[in-house]
């Protein structure tokens, strides 16, 4: 947890029993560092939860607010980046830094395994309307680019309403080994 300069752990002991409880230090000499971007987050993401991060292509509306596909260890496809600190980021940087993880980011051109790309598309042929279904590897730079600007000519993004919209998407695009 960081709060303003400082770090703390309050579960430090959590892996190693003999450390102490609690760990509390100025935040540049922890070793850690803000999250300042969705690369940031992603990368963070594969090396400590162990999963594999891919550009939501596949779900271009909800790609603005939710850019992050990410196949868990255990078989489990999903959005991500539904968390507060992550939203606010999004919104204040104007849907950039979204935009960026999309279309420039090292993981922009990073397409699903093949054995996920059926699944997706099987997903999408059950929950979407025709109109909605995005070709198999997904939308291309350009609409993700496109959907991100609309965001930012429509204030609404900030509605509760709408936010409350988002988050029951983000539960409810679940794809598994299954399917």
């Amino acid at each position: 947890m960081q709060l303003g300069f400082h770090y703390f752990d309050t579960a430090h002991d959590t892996v190693v029993v003999t450390k102490p409880k609690v760990e509390s230090m100025p935040m540049a000499a922890s070793g850690f560092r803000s999250v300042e971007s969705f690369a940031d987050f992603a990368t963070i993401a594969e090396r400590y939860w162990g999963v594999q991060v891919f550009p939501n292509c596949h779900f271009p509306r909800l790609a603005p607010l939710l850019p992050i596909l990410w196949l868990s260890p255990d078989g489990v496809l999903g959005l991500h980046s539904h968390i507060y600190f992550m939203q606010r980021m999004k919104q204040e940087s104007g849907f950039r830094d979204a935009e960026a993880f999309l279309t420039r980011s090292e993981w922009a051109t990073r397409p699903l395994p093949p054995d996920w790309e059926g699944r997706v598309q099987r997903f999408k042929e059950r929950t979407l309307s025709p109109e909605a279904r995005t070709p198999p590897g997904g939308a291309g730079p350009e609409r993700l680019a496109a959907e991100c600007a609309a965001c930012r000519a429509n204030q609404a993004y900030g509605s509760p309403a709408f936010l409350a919209r988002i988050f029951t998407a983000a539960t409810t695009v679940v794809i598994t080994a299954d399917e």
